[in-house]
Formats: C-alpha cells, sequence, structure tokens
C-alpha cells in the first residue's frame, strides 16, 4: 500500500510534488518533481521520476541552494524536453553515484546553465532521444 502525502517547508523553498512513500519503507521516495532553491540544502535518495514535457526532474537554482544526490538514486524522465537534472542560476548539484536516465528528444541527463554548478562522482547518465545529450 503506498499513500500521497503533500508538504512545504516553513522558510524554505523546496518544493516536492506528488510524493509517494511506500507503508513499509519511509527512506525511499517517488516523486514527479522535486524544485529546491532560495538558499535551501537538501540529500536526496530513491526514485524520481519526472513525466511532464518542459519539466525536469530534479531543478536547484539559486545561489547557496544545493542538491546532494545519494549513491543508488534513480532519476528518469518520459518525455520531450525533460531533463533529469537542471542546475542553474548558481544552484549546485552534487551527484554521487546515481543512476539517471531520459526518454525523449531534447532531453538531457545533466543540464547546467547560467551559472550552475555541478560535481560528478561516479554513476550513470544514459539518454534516448534526439539532440540529448548526457551532460549539457
Amino acid at each position: 500500500m503506498k499513500r500521497t502525502i503533500s508538504y512545504s517547508f516553513p522558510g524554505s523553498s523546496l518544493l516536492i510534488i506528488l510524493l509517494v512513500i511506500p507503508a513499509s519503507d519511509t527512506h525511499a521516495i517517488t516523486a514527479s518533481y522535486i524544485h529546491i532553491d532560495n538558499g535551501t540544502t537538501e540529500s536526496i535518495s530513491g526514485t524520481i521520476t519526472g513525466n511532464r514535457p518542459g519539466k525536469s526532474a530534479i531543478t536547484v537554482q539559486g545561489d547557496g541552494s544545493v542538491v546532494n544526490i545519494q549513491p543508488r538514486t534513480q532519476i528518469s524522465t518520459h518525455d520531450n524536453n525533460a531533463n533529469a537534472m537542471l542546475a542553474q542560476h548558481k544552484g549546485t548539484l552534487n551527484f554521487d553515484g546515481a543512476t539517471i536516465t531520459t526518454h525523449g528528444d531534447q532531453s538531457q541527463g545533466v543540464n547546467v546553465a547560467l551559472e550552475g554548478r555541478v560535481s560528478l562522482n561516479g554513476g550513470q547518465v544514459t539518454t534516448h532521444g534526439t539532440a540529448s545529450p548526457g551532460l549539457y
């Protein structure tokens, strides 16, 4: 049995949409997309599956905003123009041993834009689609 939870963090700009936690395992998450900004730092593990065109599964933006992707995390997208991860506007993305897969045209594995920062340490990035580089 799964349950859906919606929540926000006072004083923070962490936004998680469609968070599903299996009732028997409160440590794994499944989310349709995650957006972090406003100087927030978050560690993410579990499964993140984006299925909206034009939307990144994980977006981090803003000076001081940091996302730490933990080992064995699985991130995927299943539509056109849907990046797995986007770091922009001085947001920082730290990637350690996770798996990224995109399915769609112009859907980058990791997109770094507008002074975004990224650190990749192991893991795997696979893209399926026209004009869909692993790192852009």
